[in-house]
C-alpha cells in the first residue's frame, strides 16, 4: 500500500517508539534529537539508529469523509506540515522527558497551548520565504504528529481526526493505542 498524506509513520524499534507524519507518499516529517524537526524518507529504528524505511503507519478512517472533505482535510494537513517545514524547530530533550510527567488527557492546559499555536498559525506567512514566527519553539516526534492533526482539525475538533490527546504529555505508544481505539488502522506502506 502506498503512504498517503497524513499517515502517521510508526517505528516501534525502541523502548518508547518513534513516529512521523507523511507529507507525501515518500517523505515524512518528524523530530529527533540528532536533527530536530526535519523531513526524510520513511524509516525504522534499529539499535538506537534511525534507518529510513518503515513499512508501518496509522491511517485515519478517511472513508468517514466524502472525497471533497478528504481533499480539504489533506490540504489542511499539508498546510500545517508545510508551516512546520518552514521553521527550524529543534528537538526538545526536556520535552521528551516531560512526555512522561503528565497526563495524556486533553485538558485545559493542552487546550490553552493549542489555542496559542492556532493563533500563531493564523498569522500571514511571507511569500518571499523569509523566516516565519514559529508555531512552537521545540518539538518531539509525537508532538509534531499530534499537533499537525489538532491544528488541521482545530475548528471542527472532530474525533478521530482531531487527536484528542495532550501533545506535550503523550508517549508514542500511548498515541498508537489511542489511534487504534479511535478507528485508525495500521497499514503497510
Amino acid at each position: 500500500m502506498v503512504a498517503m498524506v497524513g499517515d502517521i509513520a510508526w517505528m516501534d524499534g525502541s523502548k518508547f517508539g518513534h513516529v512521523g507524519i507523511f507529507t507525501n507518499a515518500n517523505t515524512m516529517l518528524h523530530a529527533q534529537n540528532s536533527g530536530g524537526l526535519h523531513t526524510d524518507g520513511h524509516g525504522v529504528e534499529q539499535s538506537g539508529q534511525i534507518i529510513y524505511q518503515t513499512n508501518q503507519a496509522f491511517r485515519p478512517p478517511w472513508a468517514d469523509l466524502s472525497e471533497a472533505e478528504q481533499a480539504a482535510a489533506k490540504a489542511r494537513i499539508t498546510a500545517v506540515t508545510n508551516r512546520f517545514m518552514r521553521q527550524a524547530v529543534p528537538y526538545g530533550i526536556w520535552r521528551a522527558i516531560r512526555l512522561k510527567l503528565g497526563s495524556s488527557t486533553f485538558g485545559p492546559e493542552a487546550k490553552k497551548r493549542l489555542d496559542k499555536y492556532w493563533a500563531r498559525l493564523q498569522k500571514p506567512v511571507p511569500a518571499d520565504r523569509s523566516p516565519v514566527e514559529k508555531l512552537v519553539t521545540k518539538l518531539t516526534c509525537v508532538e509534531a504528529a499530534i499537533l499537525t492533526y489538532q491544528l488541521a482539525f482545530y475548528e471542527s475538533r472532530t474525533v478521530p481526526f482531531f487527536i484528542n490527546l495532550d501533545a506535550a504529555h503523550t508517549m508514542p505508544r500511548d498515541m498508537a493505542k489511542w489511534l487504534l481505539a479511535n478507528r485508525w488502522t495500521k497499514v503497510s506502506v
